[in-house]
């Protein structure tokens, strides 16, 4: 009954347009409305038989978690499938080397997730991504496409599966009892040990997450002493500085002495052939996207001398009729052809005559259809347009005479910013381009 009160409380509360191009149903056409009962039964059915899938599929799953049998669409790094069965996995010969070596860096020698990444990047190892494609696409030649990072190897020591285990509720999503896909905590997954041939010790593993856990603690407290540290969460470009070379978030760092974040690009920390942009002022990104700001402002104003509300009034005032005369001519051939009938039927009109009509007619109705139609895509195309672009006029202009940089206006507004060098930058709002499209061109812009 969720679907059916979407479509016949929800969305005509919120004046929206429901369409199904499968069904056939638009919820502005009066038979469509008129069929209610065919909907409700049909989408009845639809959740019926999603609730059964889901019931079946939880016993699968349930059988296959018993036999140890792996479902996943990529094998966990260090495995691959087995020859006997796609379903079980065996070690990677290649791959349990580096897995075993990343544990006894991390456990024995005392070296950071990062640190670890660094000397595999060094040593040109393929990183998991990469030696995945690299398998699928069996090619020889390939070049590394993908860098090993913290975050990775991070993961890589956390991961039961390197002792044999299986990892099971890490997700749930049951719609037969209505629960939507959720993540599980970490402490309340199903680990099964000894489903396969495990990769490294289950002690080297367990010294491993204890490890983990006391430099996640000491990280904690070094953050909560040093009050005069600004957190990442305080930036104004959190997550929307990427580097132009590799396509990358760049990383933040807060400069004490200056008292200010600047941006460094990941990439070229752990392996400087791949990129070569190192440290970014956050002063000099505030500097370009002000100037951005106020480019799109001054857009914005001459923008609403030209189409402002009053323009946008009378627009809709003459496409309103011009789409009511379309439609009006389509709907005259209705009576024309019945009164073409008519004559033919009393005798005024050969039947010679009456085709030759009557194939004129349908012509132009036809005709008659497609016009209305493009008319009414027309009216839609340019109005949804103009609306969006007045929108965005009235937001832009709430920053006029307050430039002052807040992470509100910077999300509001970009999308991201993209550095080429230290002194040149790219701003991406999220309405692209539109203040410079002309109304008259009919194009939809790029806008959220």
């Amino acid at each position: 009954m969720d679907a059916v009160d979407l479509i016949d409380v929800i969305f005509p509360t919120l004046n929206i347009r429901f369409i199904s191009v499968l069904d056939e149903y638009d919820s502005e056409n009066p038979s469509c409305v008129q069929d209610r009962v065919n909907n409700i039964l049909k989408h009845f059915m639809n959740d019926y038989y999603a609730r059964e899938v889901s019931v079946k599929l939880i016993q699968a799953h349930k059988l296959s978690r018993n036999k140890g049998e792996f479902w996943g669409a990529r094998p966990p790094y260090g495995y691959k499938r087995s020859d006997e069965s796609s379903k079980l996995l065996v070690p990677d010969e290649e791959e349990k080397k580096t897995i075993q070596q990343i544990f006894n860096w991390y456990v024995f020698d005392g070296m950071s997730a990062i640190e670890i990444a660094k000397a595999l990047n060094r040593a040109e190892i393929p990183s998991p991504s990469e030696s995945y494609i690299r398998k699928k696409q069996d090619s020889v030649g390939y070049g590394s496409r993908n860098l090993w990072y913290g975050e990775v190897v991070s993961a890589i020591v956390q991961n039961p599966v390197y002792i044999g285990a299986a990892v099971y509720g890490k997700s749930k999503q049951m719609l037969h009892q209505n629960i939507p896909m959720k993540m599980i905590p970490r402490n309340e997954w199903e680990i099964m040990e000894n489903v396969r041939e495990p990769l490294v010790e289950k002690a080297i593993f367990e010294k491993a997450l204890q490890i983990a856990k006391e430099r996640w603690e000491t990280y904690g407290e070094i953050w909560s002493v040093k009050e005069d540290t600004m957190r990442a969460d305080h930036a104004v470009f959190q997550g929307k500085i990427y580097c132009e070379n590799c396509d990358r978030k760049m990383m933040q760092r807060w400069a004490k002495n200056q008292k200010v974040f600047s941006y460094f690009c990941k990439t070229a920390k752990l392996s400087g052939s791949r990129c070569n942009l190192l440290f970014v002022n956050e002063k000099y990104i505030k500097k370009a996207v002000k100037s951005a700001i106020k480019y799109q402002i001054d857009l914005a104003v001459d923008y609403k001398k030209k189409y402002g509300e009053e323009f946008y009034r009378q627009l809709e005032i003459e496409m309103t009729q011009n789409l009511k005369a379309a439609i009006t001519k389509y709907e005259s051939y209705e009576s024309k052809l019945e009164l073409l009938f008519e004559h033919y039927a009393m005798g005024v009109l050969s039947k010679e005559e009456y085709i030759q009509i009557k194939t004129q007619y349908m012509h132009e109705q036809q005709e008659a259809h497609e016009n209305t139609e493009k008319t009414q895509k027309r009216k839609e195309v340019l109005l949804d347009t103009l609306r969006t672009k007045l929108d965005w006029i009235e937001e832009l202009l709430k920053y006029q005479h307050n430039m002052e940089l807040t992470k509100e206006m910077v999300n509001r507004l970009i999308q991201k910013v993209v550095v080429k060098s230290s002194g040149e930058f790219l701003v991406c709002f999220w309405f692209g381009d539109i203040f410079e499209d002309e109304i008259d061109q009919g194009g939809v812009s790029y806008a959220i």
